[in-house]
């Protein structure tokens, strides 16, 4: 009866830390996916910034 405690004990403990690594990966995934959100709009805001400024050098 106590090996089979034990045995319980070690496969809960590893679906657990299964559990914690799965979540990790999703949270590494999801911060990975918002950095290029943020790097992509922060492109795309100075590339509009850009061409707002060389559209008013073109009206001077």
């Amino acid at each position: 009866m106590l090996i089979f405690s034990v045995v319980t004990i070690v496969a809960k403990s590893k679906l657990l830390i299964n559990g914690i690594d799965l979540t990790l990966t999703k949270i590494k995934w999801f911060l990975c996916k918002l950095q290029n959100l943020i790097l992509c709009n922060s492109r795309h805001l100075l590339m509009s910034i850009a061409g707002i400024n060389k559209s008013i050098g073109f009206q001077w």
